[in-house]
């Protein structure tokens, strides 16, 4: 007697307990098929329409593995101090390049909306002015890369594009343009791992070096920014590419 008294108090939460398991399995099996109907949907309609582009629809997003320079001392033109050619070499990126024309039918299955500008298409319909991701966040890179305090003075001494503005406003576009890409390296989420060589110092010491120059899977850049510059129309300026 005294061992089934012991025992009944327990049953409520064992009921309640597998209650909640039931529960949790119930909605996980929905929630399961739901995104993944959804999905199919979505996307059969769309070619990839979780890219919220066309580009999808005519550039492969198939992957290659690609490896990083990661070296501190062999700089790619990128890095190299301000010049005529450093300058080229990132406009070479497609940064510049004015926006593309999202057909009015087109518009909210990229999630473009009326209340986004539109342009006359010549005829009965509206455009939508887009840029392509990518290239504004290199801007914003570029952007970054000339605020660096040794390239700075470079720029306002050529009141270089962006630098034809001064103090709020100049400082308002770099901040915004320091948190788009972090935000986008949020997103992305590299979990890649970074090992170390081991390092022997001239006065003998031991020490050790990040292998910054590490295997990644790469979206063929070249290809969006040939669809971008295809597409592009530098007549309708830049949109306030921010």
């Amino acid at each position: 007697m005294s061992s089934s008294r012991s025992t009944r108090p327990f049953t409520p939460f064992i009921l309640l307990g597998g209650t909640i398991v039931g529960f949790c399995a119930i909605t996980y099996l929905f929630l399961s098929f739901s995104d993944t109907h959804f999905v199919h949907i979505f996307s059969s309609k769309q070619h990839r329409a979780r890219e919220w582009s066309p580009i999808p629809r005519y550039v492969s997003l198939e992957q290659s593995t690609q490896v990083f320079n990661g070296s501190f001392q062999q700089k790619t033109i990128y890095r190299q101090p301000p010049s005529p050619e450093t300058d080229q070499a990132w406009h070479d990126l497609g940064i510049m390049y004015g926006p593309v024309l999202i057909a009015e039918d087109d518009a909210s299955t990229f999630g473009i909306s009326q209340d986004h500008y539109s342009v006359s298409d010549g005829q009965s319909s509206h455009a939508y002015p887009a840029h392509v991701e990518v290239l504004h966040q290199l801007h914003c890179l570029n952007l970054l890369r000339k605020s660096l305090f040794f390239n700075a003075d470079y720029y306002r001494q050529q009141q270089h594009e962006e630098f034809v503005n001064e103090g709020e406003i100049l400082e308002t576009h770099i901040t915004h343009c320091l948190d788009i890409i972090r935000q986008r390296l949020m997103c992305t989420a590299d979990v890649g791992l970074v090992p170390y060589f081991p390092v022997i110092h001239a006065d003998g010491r031991h020490s050790t070096t990040p292998d910054f120059s590490r295997p990644h899977s790469c979206r063929n850049f070249d290809a969006i920014r040939r669809w971008g510059e295809e597409h592009k129309h530098d007549e309708l300026g830049h949109q306030e590419h921010g």
